[in-house]
């Protein structure tokens, strides 16, 4: 037996005395042996015995001083977590709960300041230098609003709500969002405060929350990472229950006590079951059933529990297969500029808190240069990719690693950049600290492996990437489901180095514990064995680095044709991965020919019904040339037919609302950039005007007190823009007149979306301005006693209705017109209207409800559209109005000169309407907008002049002579 062995068998009883002994009985003790030994001096007893029995004794006591004495350090403090290694024999119940929220709080409190790596289960070190706390950096996300019955109210809402507060409306709720839209960081940030509100922390709890939207109390929280449920659970037929069951007994074998516990009050009680990343479970039919059942039942089961999944829109959206029946859903959208801004400065501020190398007055410096980067008037390829809080994320590290210095600006440099981060961070051998205090490093580095050419390495991971990303969704066998197998991973790096001897047992050794590009997700425990106990899975930090790698595997060993092959065949797997390898492709002719393999025929116009594979590519296509930034004209024949060809393809999907509103709206993007060319969406001067002959029709009582009538005040013919102002014709208003906005952002945007963040000072110039450019000072366009005006209440709902009589045909006009239209005889009566009291511009159906057959048609861009933003102007053509205007409901809010404070009917008169630029009165608004499904022809809300509104308040122009006396 060694000799620190014998002195531990000494001392431990001694110590566990010591431990039950108060010190009063140490002294007591301590006496009667002095006297015991005093008596043996007495009685001659030899002197160096007793000197070695007094030297036992004062050694004995003094270790049981300090055992009692000694002050305990912060780590004695702290609750130390019970684990496997060592289990408290017997816990009550309010332990065994304390024991599960605070390792669900070490869960979810923690994110690396290199990687935003939220759905992983690797546990962070909150002692790490390279983790912040997630309190410190939430950053509140938003959805689009959904705020109904405000035709009498005032318009305080924004187009934007708080996920949380939209969350705290749904007992049941899927939360979609893109890849890095803060999903499952929201997931986890619930998750926290949860179990910090029950576990008594201050920083984050439900006051937390309220604070940004949530309106519940302190639920239970359980959380579920579906990929992990796919892997464990369901090849073995598991319900949720059962699986949450396992994994309590996974997490710590304390645990298992704790599920009956659980279960009693999830059902009594209620809680919150939070199931994160349903798209990253397989697409086959039986799986996908089953995991649709699996969450029903447990509602089934427990149905005071709330529930809430997160997934991408591809999975849920545009397949109903996987919508799960009585659940809402929701979609994040992007970060604002005010929210990057946010983000940046609580970023910098934690980091400075947990790195010594960065001073507080440089992390102040940092902020401001990064928020200048990404911000309003930054880069603008930087600031589109900071709107994603994973890549806001990204670029926060790498601006803090090159030391203030610019970020590339396109996306797929920014990825290469945080590839090299990444890859070199994982690549790093793990170095801990031992008692002296020093760094000692933990196993080899891969060059003592013998894999030391870096270029083969990043050559092997593409590989590895595109291999684990061709069988996801595809592959009836769950545990590739985007897991890498250890296998896999092993083989691809030892295979990279051939003419190298290069142990198998060494390098997985290697791969476990380290992170950065790879991380280890732990044993597999449904793995067969390949070499090795227990074989371990691996993942990329995140979905968008798979995709990524994938691209750079696709560039070097496939060929356009092969890649426009996998992309038209499977768009939602591959689009991304096509995308980035087209922007890492320094060869134009290769990504000309794979464009021409996207999108191989021009556009007839019997095509309206196109086949999926033809439609996806041909959004591909676009997205392609735009990616590349290839959408401009070029000199070449060749290339610029195959341009042409895409724009006139994005052009008719467009006008002819072929595709569903998402991938309509995403064509009108790319419409945009390859060049809208439909007559009146860009240019001022081309705008088109709609005729509203004179005549009564049917206005509708806004007080709703049955004075509805028909309407006849609008003796004179006028007329009413067909579509609403677009960004060009704004910023077109902008340089010419010298005019500034009261908000630089209403230029924001594509040139073919309607304007927005005008107020109606704003509006009122825009129309004071176009007044004097087509006046007889000016083009000499506009009639006698004719002005360009916002459209009153009346000539606005006239031109969404349609009056009692319409012409036989449509009359729409450019504006150098309608000075010849005034003077030429107009149709007035022609024809009764069949619907003169329709209740929609298109007739007298609402839009369709949500989760529409796929045969219907969308009328206005709404909340059931499901787009959760503006669209180009014109992109529903079936909401055309009786008289041919477009976008009338739907789309964004518009102007009008009417004021808010007056009684029904209107009147044509200065008490009644303004265009006063002193006017401080509330002003009506019409049109309804993309947030809500407010589509009547007589839907109206109420702002304050000087109000602007994110992304819905807009204007429409009227050629009208109902003018207030006071022009």
């Amino acid at each position: 037996m060694k000799k620190n062995n014998l002195l531990d068998l000494f001392l431990v009883p001694l110590k566990t005395l010591a431990a039950k002994l108060n010190i009063q009985i140490f002294i007591f003790i301590t006496i009667i042996i002095i006297l015991f030994l005093a008596t043996l001096a007495y009685m001659k007893i030899d002197p160096i015995l007793i000197m070695v029995l007094l030297l036992i004794f004062a050694s004995i006591g003094m270790i049981i001083y300090y055992h009692l004495e000694k002050k305990p350090d912060k780590s004695d403090t702290e609750v130390v977590k019970v684990t496997k290694e060592n289990p408290s024999p017997t816990m009550s119940d309010n332990e065994l709960e304390e024991l599960y929220l605070r390792n669900l709080r070490e869960q979810c409190g923690y994110v690396s300041t290199a990687i935003y790596a939220p759905s992983s289960n690797t546990h962070q070190n909150k002692n790490s230098a390279n983790t912040l706390k997630l309190d410190a950096v939430f950053t509140n996300l938003d959805v689009p609003s959904t705020q109904q019955n405000i035709q009498h109210e005032k318009g305080e809402r924004s187009s934007r709500q708080p996920v949380l507060n939209s969350l705290s409306n749904h007992k049941k709720f899927v939360l979609l969002g893109q890849a890095g839209s803060g999903k499952s960081t929201l997931v986890n940030y619930i998750t926290l405060c949860l179990s910090g509100e029950k576990l008594g922390e201050t920083d984050f709890n439900t006051a937390a929350l309220a604070k940004s939207g949530w309106k519940l109390p302190a639920l239970m929280p359980i959380r579920v990472i579906l990929r992990d449920y796919a892997v464990r659970g369901l090849p073995i037929k598991q319900s949720l229950w059962k699986f949450i069951e396992a994994e309590l007994k996974r997490i710590d074998d304390s645990l298992t006590a704790y599920a009956p516990q659980l279960e009693h009050h999830l059902k009594q009680k209620g809680g919150l079951l939070l199931l994160d990343g349903y798209d990253e479970v397989p697409e086959a039919n039986k799986r996908r059933e089953q995991l649709k059942k699996a969450i029903q039942n447990f509602h089934a089961h427990f149905p005071k529990v709330r529930i809430v999944v997160t997934t991408r829109p591809y999975a849920y959206e545009n397949n109903p297969a996987w919508q799960i029946p009585g659940f809402s859903y929701a979609t994040l959208l992007n970060f604002t500029p005010d929210q990057i801004s946010e983000y940046v400065q609580r970023w910098y501020k934690a980091v400075a808190e947990t790195d010594p190398t960065l001073q507080t007055e440089h992390a102040a410096t940092y902020t401001k240069q990064l928020q200048s980067e990404v911000g309003k008037n930054g880069k603008k390829g930087v600031r589109e990719l900071a709107e994603r809080p994973l890549l806001l994320t990204l670029i926060c590290s790498l601006h803090r690693a090159w030391g203030g210095r610019p970020l590339p600006s396109k996306r797929h440099e920014l990825y290469e950049a945080s590839v090299k981060l990444l890859l070199d961070l994982w690549e790093r051998p793990k170095m801990v600290t031992d008692e002296q205090g020093h760094e000692v490093r933990i196993g080899p580095d891969l060059g003592e492996l013998g894999i030391d050419d870096t270029d083969k390495i990043r050559d092997a991971l593409n590989q590895v990437a595109y291999t684990v990303h061709a069988a996801q969704l595809e592959n009836e066998n769950l545990k590739e489901t985007a897991d890498i197998p250890e296998y896999l991973l092993t083989h691809a790096l030892i295979d990279s180095h051939p003419a190298k001897e290069i142990p198998y047992i060494r390098v997985a050794a290697y791969l476990k514990d380290r992170t950065g590009l790879i991380i280890d997700q732990g044993p597999s425990k449904n793995e067969s064995k390949q070499i090795g106990e227990q074989p371990h899975i691996y993942t990329f930090p995140h979905r968008t680095f798979q995709e990524y790698l994938a691209a750079c595997y696709l560039l070097a060993e496939k060929r356009p044709r092969d890649i426009a092959h996998l992309a038209r065949e499977e768009r939602t797997k591959w689009q991304e991965a096509l995308l980035l390898s087209v922007g890492r492709n320094n060869s134009k002719h290769d990504v000309w020919r794979l464009v021409s393999e996207l999108c191989p025929d021009d556009w007839e116009n019997e095509k309206i019904n196109l086949p999926d594979e033809t439609r996806d590519g041909i959004l591909l296509a676009g997205r392609a040339l735009r990616e590349k930034g290839l959408t401009d004209r070029v000199k070449d024949e060749e290339y610029e037919k195959i341009r042409k060809r895409v724009q006139i393809w994005h052009k008719a999907i467009v006008t002819h609302g072929i595709l569903k509103p998402p991938n309509r709206a995403e064509a009108g993007l790319t419409l945009a950039a390859l060049g809208d060319d439909r007559p009146g969406v860009l240019h001022c001067d081309e705008m088109r005007f709609c005729t509203v002959p004179a005549g009564e029709f049917w206005l509708e009582d806004w007080n709703k007190n049955g004075n509805s009538q028909w309407y006849k005040k609008l003796r004179q013919p006028y007329w009413l823009a067909q579509l609403p102002v677009t960004v060009a014709q704004f910023r077109e208003f902008i340089d010419e007149s010298g005019y500034t906005p009261r908000s630089s952002d209403s230029l924001i945007g594509a040139d073919n979306l309607p304007v927005v963040q005008v107020n109606w000072y704003d509006s009122l110039k825009f129309c004071e301005w176009l007044d004097k450019r087509w006046g007889k000072d000016g083009y000499g366009w506009l009639p006698k006693g004719y002005h360009i005006t916002l459209p009153s209440e009346a000539e606005w709902e006239k031109a969404a209705r349609g009056g009692r009589y319409l012409p036989m045909q449509e009359q729409i006009i450019p504006p150098a017109a309608l000075r010849q239209a005034a003077q030429n005889s107009l149709p007035l009566t022609a024809q009764e209207q069949l619907l003169a009291k329709r209740a929609y511009p298109w007739g007298g159906e609402p839009a369709q409800e949500k989760q529409p057959d796929e045969t219907l048609l969308h009328h206005a861009n709404n909340e059931t559209a499901g787009i959760g933003r503006r669209s180009s102007v014109g992109a529903f053509p079936t909401g055309r109005s009786p008289v041919g205007c477009l976008d009338m409901s739907g789309n964004i809010w518009e102007w009008t000169r009417s004021l808010y404070t007056k009684s029904f009917p209107p009147q044509l008169t200065a008490e009644f309407e303004t265009e006063n630029f002193g006017n401080k009165e509330s002003l009506v608004m019409r049109g309804g907008s993309y947030y809500q499904n407010q589509n009547l022809c007589s839907a109206r809300v109420w702002y304050d002049p000087l109000d602007l509104i994110l992304d819905d308040l807009g204007l429409r122009v009227a050629v009208s002579p109902f003018l207030p006396s006071e022009r």
